[in-house]
């Protein structure tokens, strides 16, 4: 049997597992040892701080998202994730971080969400506890607000009436004072 050291495997274009290479490959006596140990560093810092963005991006999901019901572009995720990674000591989002988050918030979630391409081709994540009847409702809803605001919209002073009456509306419901009491408009 012929014994293989390390350096007959590299030879042999064998793969090593990417840092576990670059601790092989590295050369002790070379000069340039700290920039090498600079570059392993960036490599290190920059998962940990992506993996502590991730968890804090998945714990919003959970506990915003889910629970509320909400529908969110994952576009507007990635650029979460991004703003936490730009906190945590990272200059630059890498490409690969941007491709990957579609699979690792399928890997992380799996059944929880629904993540699809609306019309326009951009993704969104839907938590699978939106049911087909809260879309209906939602929808239903739209389409009278729609057709509200186009038979009003004829006459700029039907326009006024009913974004007046809408306003009104929105301050009576929050209008609440400090004791508890509602407070009347007249």
């Amino acid at each position: 049997m012929i014994a293989l050291t390390s350096r007959d495997i590299v030879a042999a274009e064998a793969h090593y597992h990417a840092s576990c290479y670059r601790n092989y490959t590295r050369n002790k006596e070379d000069s340039n040892e700290n920039e090498e140990e600079k570059v392993t560093d960036e490599f290190i810092l920059y998962h940990k701080v992506e993996g502590e963005a991730y968890q804090e991006l998945f714990e919003y999901i959970r506990e915003d998202i889910i629970p509320n019901k909400r529908i969110i572009p994952v576009t507007s995720l990635t650029t979460k994730l991004e703003s936490l990674m730009l906190s945590g000591g990272v200059n630059l989002l890498k490409d690969s971080t941007k491709k990957n988050m579609h699979r690792r918030l399928k890997s992380e979630l799996g059944g929880a969400v629904e993540i699809f391409s609306d019309d326009k081709g951009k993704l969104l994540m839907v938590p699978c506890c939106v049911s087909l009847k809260d879309v209906v409702l939602e929808n239903q809803n739209l389409h009278r607000e729609l057709k509200l605001w186009k038979a009003k919209s004829t006459d700029i002073n039907k326009i006024i009436d009913q974004t007046s009456s809408h306003i009104r509306t929105a301050i009576k419901k929050d209008m609440i004072s400090p004791r508890g009491h509602i407070i009347r408009l007249m």
